[in-house]
């Protein structure tokens, strides 16, 4: 039995990779790697073991077969140590990284002929409003938004982690996951995320498959250009002024909403760890854990309107409606009786 150790187990990613490992092979132990005390030590289903971790433990690659870095955080630890980290056919580089400092990288892809927003590197340049911000360096998580107004770009005028782009204004993102060898995609899955959480910018909610030629030729020129090889998610925006696609990002980390991909392409786990199964066809998804956050209102009138699409649930769906239901003083309380309830 290969013992593989899944870093931060409690992102949707990781329960993703240990569900389908679970679901259709029986030759791994599966233990979630807790950073320090970052998140809590509860069970996770699918997982056989959860660990605390530590740098020094993590790298003593003895203990494991696999290792296996799921978000920025981890995904920046390991590479802080190696050059690459390897999981079945697929080789994660440390080049890879380079997109985490974002304005430079933005840089590179417009000399790649290829759209970015407008992106402001001070505060005096910005006079159109609105504007979108989110994080300079990835770390996972994170700052991001949309301010609206001179007042309000006021008050984030001292803090120096964030950047500024023009805000495109269409409907949801559209991403292509991909598995990549020296910068040629080896895999893809691409889809349109029509709602997410947070609504600026944050983890998909409802997603529909999608293929669309032009998105996928300017996500090969930017691994091609990179020599890519390892596995992440590209997210692009459609701007109606310029009647074409703008690049947002790379994320070289495992996505948020893999398990969507996954059930559609077996393609991706048969190259990272060798199973095999027969794809299930989804063509739209609700990730209901994090349609809970949207409140009781929302929550009802998007799973009627998608009431055909698959729906993926958590646990901690029904006890996040709830705290979105209860009165403020519950919600503010809300840390301190997760608290009490761990002891």
């Amino acid at each position: 039995m290969k013992k593989i150790l899944i870093l931060q187990p409690h992102e949707d990613q990781a329960r993703a990779i240990a569900k389908f490992l679970k679901s259709y092979s029986q030759e791994f132990f599966i233990v979630g790697g807790i950073f320090g005390d970052s998140e809590d030590t509860q069970s996770i289903p699918y997982f056989d073991k959860l660990e605390k971790v530590s740098a020094d433990f993590v790298f003593e690659e003895k203990n494991y077969d696999i290792i296996v870095p799921t978000a920025s955080f981890s995904t920046n630890a390991i590479l802080s140590t190696r050059d690459s980290i390897r999981i079945g056919n697929i080789s994660f580089d440390r080049n890879n990284i380079q997109v985490f400092d974002k304005l430079p990288f933005l840089d590179k892809v417009e000399k790649l002929q290829i759209p970015i927003p407008k992106t402001y590197k001070n505060f005096g340049e910005i006079h159109e409003f609105p504007v979108f911000y989110k994080q300079r360096y990835e770390k996972g998580g994170g700052s991001r938004g949309i301010i609206r107004s001179k007042a309000e770009l006021k008050a984030l005028s001292g803090d120096k982690s964030i950047f500024f782009q023009e805000f495109i204004d269409s409907v949801g993102n559209y991403d292509v996951g991909f598995l990549a060898k020296d910068g040629i995609i080896i895999t893809m899955f691409m889809h349109r995320a029509l709602y997410n959480w947070p609504k600026p910018g944050g983890s998909a909610v409802v997603l529909t498959e999608l293929y669309n030629k032009k998105i996928l030729e300017y996500s090969s020129i930017i691994l091609k250009n990179m020599k890519y090889s390892g596995w992440g998610l590209i997210q692009f925006k459609y701007c109606h002024k310029r009647k074409d696609f703008v690049f947002m990002e790379v994320n070289a980390k495992f996505w948020a909403s893999i398990e969507f991909a996954f059930l559609n392409n077996p393609v991706f786990l048969k190259e990272l760890f060798g199973i095999h199964y027969e794809p299930k066809k989804v063509r739209c998804i609700v990730f209901c854990n994090r349609l809970a956050n949207y409140g009781f209102i929302e929550y009802t009138k998007l799973m009627l309107r998608y009431s055909s699409c698959y729906k993926l649930f958590f646990p901690e769906s029904i006890k996040k409606l709830f705290l979105n239901l209860a009165p403020v003083d519950v919600k503010k309380n809300h840390s301190v009786l997760e608290k009490m309830g761990k002891k």
